[in-house]
């Protein structure tokens, strides 16, 4: 014996399958419209290239940071992988530094290869130029490996290469310009410090530590040592050409699912 909840159940299978049948035509027009509409956008959309390089710590940077890691007192549960990931987080904050966006409008290479991507000092064309290129570019920490990925999408790959590249000095030139501002703060320290000192032991201790900030600061203000080392070069790729039969498919599907709804929502009225 067929329960009532059933029956009504059933009443509206027939009613939505009945419904179906009388639109399918609409129903088609709509899947064929939209392929077409997901066919022509996909034609007429941009196409971009994509820029993409993989970064860790340089060795000599791994190297400042074991050194202090020595100093830490044994037993310690913090670890030199840990220095690190807080030091490469640190620098992928940067990325997103205003500071470091108005320089990259103003790098040298930058002006010279595309002078339409340069804005000098002119801060409405570097904030019109940040507007439109910030959402093309984007950059991945991976803890695990402590590896930094940075992408950057532009019409052609020379293009997307060159702004990446770019934009990595950008962030270099002011993850020093930070670190040569700390160095010289600590330095200061130091040396009103060792001012003060009455021991000859208490001296000689300040003198080590001045001795080797200034050495720090001397590599940060005239090296060309890099904070970053790369682990997959920078390269360019062409604009991908997109499936189109896929793409049809896909628009084709949604419009029908979206004209099926409409239709049973209105049948219902």
């Amino acid at each position: 014996m067929n329960s009532p909840l059933f029956s009504v159940e059933q009443d509206l299978s027939n009613q939505m399958l009945a419904v179906l049948q009388r639109f399918k035509l609409w129903i088609l027009v709509a899947a064929a419209a939209g392929a077409l509409a997901a066919v022509l956008y996909s034609k007429t959309a941009p196409k971009y290239a994509e820029a993409r390089a993989v970064y860790t710590l340089a060795e000599h940077k791994v190297a400042q940071l074991a050194a202090v890691y020595d100093k830490l007192p044994a037993q310690t549960s913090l670890m030199l992988g840990a220095l690190e990931v807080d030091e490469m987080a640190r620098f992928t904050l940067l990325l997103d530094h205003p500071q470091v966006w108005q320089q990259l409008w103003q790098n040298a290479d930058l002006c010279q290869a595309q002078n339409t991507l340069c804005a000098g000092g002119d801060t409405s064309k570097q904030q019109q130029l940040t507007a439109t290129w910030r959402s093309k570019f984007a950059y991945d920490h991976k803890r695990r490996g402590n590896q930094l990925t940075v992408k950057w999408r532009a019409p052609t790959p020379s293009e997307a290469e060159l702004l990446l590249s770019a934009m990595m000095q950008s962030a270099e030139a002011e993850y020093k310009t930070q670190a040569i501002s700390q160095y010289r703060a600590r330095q200061a320290d130091l040396q009103q410090a060792l001012d003060k000192a009455t021991t000859v032991g208490e001296r000689s201790e300040l003198s080590m530590q001045l001795d080797k900030v200034q050495a720090e600061l001397n590599v940060l203000q005239h090296g060309r040592q890099m904070v970053l080392h790369a682990v997959q070069p920078l390269t360019a790729k062409e604009p991908k050409n997109k499936p189109l039969l896929f793409i049809a498919v896909v628009g084709a599907l949604l419009s029908a699912l979206g004209a099926i709804l409409l239709v049973l929502v209105f049948s219902r009225r």
